[in-house]
């Protein structure tokens, strides 16, 4: 393997975790980690591959934060978290920047949907209760756990999707054995 290639890894990897940190520990994403990360892979393609990989690192950029930029218009997404894509799309490319948001989705949505579930169980005799007294028209919004719909840290899944992605592209290759 090229020294550019391990050196574009390892860049992509303190991104990732970095962001990941940030996002769990302070529910924010640094503009200037997710600005200066998509610098980085942008420069890191036009000097290890030319246009070619420029033109690559732009398209992973949009196919992984294009989504995200419109769901944070819906609100169903932070800002950061979407500018946290353009850079981890840009590291991954065109074909392996969608692997990426899959994942980081798919862990997101499963974490989500535990976190729904656990506060659930722990609200149960309030739900229980309410529902003995209003019958089935309960309201189940009452039972869920109102904080971590505004506070998921989705930026760390969608730096963990990215991750999960570039190690199946390692399998792939037989780099990861």
């Amino acid at each position: 393997m090229a020294a550019s290639f391990w050196a574009n890894a390892v860049l992509f990897l303190i991104l990732a975790v970095a962001a990941a940190w940030w996002d769990i520990r302070q529910r924010r994403i640094p503009n200037p980690l997710s600005g200066g990360g998509l610098l980085v892979a942008l420069a890191a393609a036009a000097l290890g591959g030319g246009w070619h990989a420029l033109r690559g690192a732009l398209e992973g950029a949009a196919l992984f934060g294009g989504p995200l930029l419109l769901f944070w218009t819906q609100g169903w997404c932070g800002a950061g978290d979407a500018k946290l894509g353009f850079a981890l799309g840009a590291f991954l490319g065109a074909p392996l920047s969608l692997a990426g948001l899959l994942f980081g989705t798919l862990l997101g949505g499963t974490f989500a949907a535990l976190q729904v579930a656990c506060s659930l169980l722990r609200r149960a005799p309030e739900l229980l209760g309410a529902m003995r007294r209003y019958g089935v028209r309960a309201p189940l919004a009452v039972a869920i756990d109102p904080a971590w719909s505004v506070l998921l840290p989705y930026g760390a899944f969608l730096a963990g999707g990215a991750l999960v992605a570039r190690a199946t592209e390692l399998l792939s290759m037989g780099v990861l054995r």
